[in-house]
């Protein structure tokens, strides 16, 4: 991956998880299974490649295609915790072997203290798979949740099980994570933003289709055939909104995210320079600590000072100043202390030693 930070790193591999698992859950599903011969030349041109016999949400889609896609959803909610119930009781054996099937946790047969703790302090928390399962779930419930709404239940159960397993990992069964900036936050957030479109632009296309809310008899030549009016030249350019009024909201909706997502920066920057009380600044966030050197805990002092000397009695290379050096090993440390890494020396961070 061609990213110059753990954290572009972990961004690059959240979007190809997310499109990964979205694509398989969500996309297939509809292609493999549809039949787009009615919808003009764009319906042609998916049927050279797939070949389905459901030509649109009805009855046919809600029984083969939903009921799959509900159950995917709820085992999708249970898995989390089935995993992390797994792993953690198979870890658990591991170091009670480990152990001589003792309780006592100074018993061990490791020989050196870094494969101790390998094996003590658990595998690196996965923020990568967490927050491309979160992105997932919103958007696979917002792509069929106004024709389906049971998937709004679901998709919450599933939020508060991968809540209660990812606080479980962190405290009981992961590493203490790195101290990663706002990058990968604020992509899952701009992300996130994106899936009202799709909840909108589907909904609108079930709630004008004439199976769902209209009257009228769709006559059959045989069981297997499956006709459909429902075609998108219509739905847009022709009447078939005024038929199905219960859709217009939806339809007013759709067109005012889609413009707004896609132009929000447009739109903020034209709204700001008219209302500049509007702006949103940077927050600066006060932490009332001490100088650097008081605020370096004896572990990140004791190494910088370890470090420097190594540095100077085999290498012959002086890194930092004698007075710097003085501070760190003279200054008493406060209570207030800098988390993650304290310095720019790339070894200083541990995710980066292999």
């Amino acid at each position: 991956m061609n990213k110059s930070t753990e954290t572009g790193r972990m961004r690059m591999r959240t979007e190809y998880m997310f499109v990964t698992s979205f694509v398989n859950t969500a996309v297939l599903m509809i292609l493999i299974n549809g039949d787009f011969s009615a919808q003009g030349f764009f319906g042609s041109a998916f049927g050279v490649v797939y070949s389905g016999n459901i030509s649109d949400f009805n009855r046919r889609w809600w029984n083969k295609v939903g009921n799959a896609l509900v159950v995917s959803m709820i085992f999708n909610a249970f898995f989390p915790y089935l995993k992390f119930a797994f792993f953690f009781t198979l870890n658990n054996i591991i170091r009670w072997i480990d152990r001589g099937f003792q309780a006592d946790r100074t018993k061990t047969k490791k020989t050196s203290i870094y494969s101790y703790v390998d094996l003590y302090s658990g595998e690196q928390f996965d923020f990568a798979e967490k927050y491309s399962s979160i992105i997932m779930v919103a958007f696979v419930t917002m792509m069929y949740g106004i024709g389906m709404p049971i998937l709004f239940p679901v998709g919450a159960f599933g939020f508060i099980m991968m809540y209660m397993v990812h606080k479980s990992k962190l405290f009981w069964a992961h590493q203490r994570p790195p101290m990663f900036d706002d990058e990968l936050n604020n992509y899952v957030l701009n992300t996130l933003t994106y899936a009202p479109i799709l909840m909108l632009g589907f909904g609108f296309w079930m709630l004008t289709n004439p199976e769902m809310f209209s009257n009228e008899v769709v006559w059959k030549q045989r069981y297997n055939d499956d006709p459909t009016e429902h075609v998108w030249t219509d739905v847009f350019f022709g009447n078939m909104l005024a038929k199905n009024p219960q859709a217009l909201p939806i339809f007013i909706a759709f067109w005012f995210f889609l413009i707004t997502i896609f132009f929000r920066n447009f739109l903020y920057s034209a709204i700001t320079k008219c209302f500049p009380s509007m702006k949103i600044g940077a927050f600066h966030i006060e932490e009332d600590l001490p100088n650097y050197f008081a605020a370096v805990d004896d572990h990140d002092r004791n190494w910088s000072i370890k470090e420097e000397e190594n540095s100077r009695n085999n290498l012959r290379m002086t890194i930092m100043m004698d007075e710097t050096l003085e501070k760190l090993k003279t200054t008493e440390p406060s209570r207030k202390c800098l988390q993650g890494v304290h310095c720019y020396d790339i070894l200083a961070n541990l995710s980066y030693v292999d």
